[in-house]
């Protein structure tokens, strides 16, 4: 049988910062929370927040999913604003489209690992995951014209608390044979990596991956460096 390996989270520091997030004169949100990009703001600031409809749900990077975030006119509709993305899109590339078309901050729908989501230049761009209950009365008050606007403070490391937990994106439970699953567990939340190419200035581009795939690849590669090294060793062993 094959075996399955879930994502940990193997950072002692991870990247927080204070938000407030406000719906008028309402507290949504007021608390450190973990940055989900790699970076941070290097000092406070307060943008209002915008949430992207279910329609620009497209899939990032596919036809249209750049072009939808800008109006007849030309104008970005994101640019200088924190940016809610819909349901469904909190991927790296959903992300670097909306920093690429303006964003001052993207925000998800629910829980980030600090550092798991980021771009490939080290852009001072918070970007936050928001419980599901906040997110949804974010689009509430939007939805009835009540302004919101989000408050972050400086970025800091500060002891992970998450610190070689199963990340919250890492599925577990059993399987059809009543096993449990995963079997093994390594790795997976915002690892340094090296992208292909070059940046627009010539520089090395630089990444924050996260997720199994990543976890098991780094387990396939100790168990092949195992091999190498003790190639007595068979399945069993």
């Amino acid at each position: 049988a094959a075996l399955t390996v879930g994502a940990s989270d193997s950072r002692r520091h991870s990247p927080t910062v204070h938000v407030l997030l406000r719906a008028g004169l309402a507290v949504l949100l007021d608390g450190e929370q973990p940055l989900g990009g790699a970076v941070g703001p290097p000092g406070s600031a307060t943008f209002p927040v915008v949430a992207l409809p279910r329609a620009a749900a497209v899939v990032a990077g596919g036809p249209g999913s750049f072009s939808r975030l800008f109006a007849g006119d030309g104008f970005s509709t994101v640019a200088g604003v924190a940016t809610l993305l819909a349901n469904g899109t909190s991927s790296p590339e959903a992300v670097r489209e909306v920093v690429t078309a303006g964003a001052r901050a993207v925000l998800v729908d629910g829980p980030l690992p600090a550092g798991s989501l980021g771009i490939d230049e080290p852009v001072e761009i918070p970007i936050l995951g928001l419980a599901r209950d906040v997110a949804t009365s974010v689009r509430s008050a939007l939805a009835r014209g009540i302004p919101v606007t989000l408050s972050v403070g400086a970025a800091a490391f500060e002891d992970n608390p998450d610190a070689a937990a199963i990340a919250p994106f890492s599925s577990e439970g059993l399987a059809l044979d009543g096993g449990v699953k995963p079997e093994l567990a390594a790795a997976g939340v915002g690892l340094a990596t090296s992208d292909p190419g070059r940046s627009e200035g010539g520089a090395a581009r630089y990444g924050a991956i996260s997720g199994t795939s990543a976890s098991a690849a780094l387990v396939a590669g100790a168990a092949a460096t195992l091999a190498q090294a003790r190639p007595d060793l068979d399945a069993a062993a």
